[in-house]
Formats: C-alpha cells, sequence, structure tokens
C-alpha cells in the first residue's frame, strides 16, 4: 500500500489482511522510539533484567500498580485519606468539608476529570494524595499544581 494506491484503491474483503497489516507496521514504527524510551527507563529503575522483575505481576496488577484502580468507587473514607486538608485548612474547614462532598457526588467521567487536574494523570495511584491549600480571594476559581498534587481552593463562603 504506497501512498498513492491509498487514495485509488478501497479496502476489500480481499484486501484486507494487506490493509491491516500495512496499518499495524506503520503503527509499530510509529511507536518505536517511544517503546524503545520505555524500555531503557525501565532498565535506568528496574535493572537490565526489567522484564523478570515485571513477570511477576499480572497485566492487571501491573496496572494497579502504575496508574491504580481505575473503577475504584469513591466512598467518604477514601476520599478522606487521598484528598488532604493543607496549608489554610483543617478538616473541620468548611471549603474543605464542601470540596469532599462535592466529589463524593462526582460521576466516573467528572472523578478523572478532577483528578487530570490536580495530578495531571487520569488516575491516582496507590499512595498519592491530593492537598488543598487555602489560596485566592472567594471570588476566584481553584488552582492546581500538578507537579506536588495541590489543589489551591479559595475560602469560599459557601458551597
Amino acid at each position: 500500500w504506497e501512498a498513492d494506491d491509498v487514495a485509488s484503491e478501497c479496502v476489500t474483503v480481499e484486501t484486507s489482511g494487506e490493509f491491516v497489516a500495512s496499518v499495524l507496521a506503520a503503527w509499530e514504527s510509529g511507536l518505536e522510539a517511544q517503546t524503545l524510551s520505555l524500555r531503557a527507563g525501565l532498565a535506568d529503575v528496574l535493572g537490565w533484567h526489567w522484564r523478570r522483575s515485571l513477570a511477576v505481576l499480572s497485566p492487571k496488577e501491573l496496572q494497579l500498580v502504575l496508574f491504580g484502580d481505575l473503577t475504584a468507587e469513591w466512598t467518604v473514607d477514601t476520599l478522606a485519606s487521598s484528598v488532604l486538608p493543607g496549608f489554610g485548612f483543617t478538616t473541620s474547614s468548611n471549603p474543605y468539608k464542601w470540596l469532599l462532598e462535592v466529589l463524593f457526588e462526582f460521576n466516573s467521567q467528572q472523578r478523572v476529570a478532577f483528578i487530570q487536574f490536580t495530578t495531571g494523570s487520569s488516575s491516582l495511584p496507590p499512595g498519592i494524595t491530593v492537598t488543598v491549600d487555602r489560596s485566592g480571594n472567594e471570588h476566584a476559581l481553584p488552582t492546581a499544581r500538578t507537579c506536588t498534587q495541590c489543589l489551591r481552593l479559595p475560602q469560599y463562603p459557601s458551597r
């Protein structure tokens, strides 16, 4: 499948195998540099026998270690242990308590968006927490520092 041929030929049942092979080859070659970098990074962190080190984990366990549980339900207890009050807030501060209430009501898409906003990642790996610091005035919008997993929340007067 050359570039000139793509515009003039349609994929048929007879040519579908060749088409799929061409797409996979292009996809794999496009990811080659990233794959090599990932392997080099794993070797730096886990040593040159990184494949053996990771072989003890199932794919599901590896996903859990790297990305956290993408399907975990949020409870009041899990939120309180993962979203912690920081500078200017305590566990009894109204804006902090209101934030936990709102987070508890989030659907899965809103949860992913919150974690993405506060951490730069689509999930919260185990052991990582988000800190809530007080900032700005009551008319400001929340901001985040993804490098430190910190949500900067103004001292709002109401929920």
